[in-house]
């Protein structure tokens, strides 16, 4: 009587987000929003920093100071997104899924205001993304057990090629799986990104309503596969 009652509270203390359909979605949208600031916001990325600081870098030795700050701002504000999403992971302790729900809306709300920005304030709707972008990914670590971003793709490709090298030498199916699972986020990421392309040169700066739209169904799905339980 008592296995089953800890299984009964595990259970119900699953949170939905970690759950495939929904983490795809999360990356879809991740890579979606990265098409759109480098098509639409000056050829930005909102969650590939490094690229970013690339970028940066180089214009500054060239003396470039306007195209070195264009690509400093996503960056600021993708650090000042880690600070806050971390800052809520704190005050929120012990109500791990409300604090998803709530850095979903936060998101949402970017994102919509990102879109309602003309093409003049392209730094400011970067800084939007990058900073939705930033709350994503430490706010949404696991997939299954795994420590995966929805965002970006350099460590999911490391841990994934890591993952299958594992099962062809030792055969056991957990690495398998956990490749799995980090080679199907980088594909729905880069369709999320190819879509975004399209999207993107079609509808322009209001694209990226897009995500949010995307951020607002995982929101509902979330809740309605918590009640669930």
């Amino acid at each position: 009587m008592q296995k089953e009652k800890i299984l009964h509270i595990q259970k119900k203390d699953i949170d939905p987000t970690e759950q495939a359909f929904l983490y795809l979605l999360l990356s879809f949208s991740g890579g979606f929003q990265d098409a759109y600031t480098f098509i639409v916001r000056k050829e930005v990325f909102a969650n590939a920093q490094t690229g970013n600081i690339v970028l940066m870098a180089y214009n500054l030795i060239q003396k470039q100071w306007g195209m070195a700050f264009r690509y400093l701002l996503p960056v600021v504000a993708f650090v000042f997104g880690v600070f806050v999403a971390t800052q809520m992971e704190i005050s929120w302790r012990g109500k791990h899924i409300r604090l998803k729900e709530m850095v979903l809306v936060i998101e949402a709300i970017s994102l919509f205001a990102a879109g309602l920005l003309p093409d003049q304030h392209y730094r400011i709707a970067n800084m939007l993304v990058s900073f939705s972008c930033a709350i994503q990914v430490q706010s949404f670590p696991k997939l299954n057990g795994n420590n995966i971003s929805s965002t970006m793709c350099i460590g999911n490709m490391r841990s994934g090629v890591s993952a299958v090298t594992r099962f062809i030498n030792t055969r056991d199916k957990a690495f398998l799986f956990s490749g799995i699972n980090y080679w199907s986020v980088i594909l729905v990421f880069a369709l999320g990104a190819g879509t975004g392309a399209k999207v993107s040169d079609y509808i322009g700066i209001h694209a990226i309503w897009f995500s949010t739209i995307i951020l607002i169904m995982v929101l509902i799905l979330s809740r309605f596969m918590k009640s669930d339980k």
